[in-house]
């Protein structure tokens, strides 16, 4: 079942399958393709090709664009896709940012306030806090926790079942 706000855009090269739930002034740029369930926020907005495929919880306003993709299979050998990703308010995702699903219940998680530059990839299983900055060409391993306020710096490559203390920054 799908449940679009009238007062949402959707441009007509979009392709929404399956469960989608879409409120109001949500933006959808085109040939975005979701792949339900999916819940998109208030006010929140996708540019142009954009993938999504659930379950996936988007807060509101966010903004997410060109190329990025929520929601793709764990990149954990042997693993199945399990959990949800769950996207808080107020994030910005800059081109190419990509977010797998977990391999536990608990899934992949990102707060709020967020601002991931280009090409960031967040693996299986972790949690951005809020106002966390993430520079260019990052990577986040599986099961990776970042606490409030912390700063990734530019191609910094975040080893698996590590954790980055809040307000600290990784070069």
């Amino acid at each position: 079942m799908k449940l679009i706000s009238e007062s949402s855009s959707i441009h007509p090269t979009t392709i929404i399958e399956g469960e989608v739930n879409i409120g109001p002034t949500v933006k959808i740029g085109p040939f975005c393709h979701i792949i339900g369930p999916v819940t998109i926020g208030e006010g929140s907005t996708l540019s142009s090709h954009c993938y999504i495929k659930g379950p996936v919880i988007i807060g509101e306003n966010n903004r997410i664009n060109p190329q990025c993709i929520i929601g793709t299979e764990p990149e954990s050998r042997g693993e199945k896709s399990t959990g949800r990703i769950t996207i808080g308010d107020g994030n910005i995702f800059t081109e190419r940012t990509i977010i797998t699903h977990g391999t536990t219940d608990k899934g992949t998680e990102v707060g709020n306030r967020n601002y991931l530059l280009s090409n960031v990839h967040i693996s299986h299983d972790c949690v951005l806090g809020n106002n966390i900055t993430v520079a260019h060409n990052v990577v986040f391993g599986g099961h990776v926790l970042v606490q409030d306020g912390a700063t990734i710096g530019i191609s910094a490559t975040i080893h698996q079942n590590s954790t980055i203390g809040a307000y600290s920054m990784i070069g």
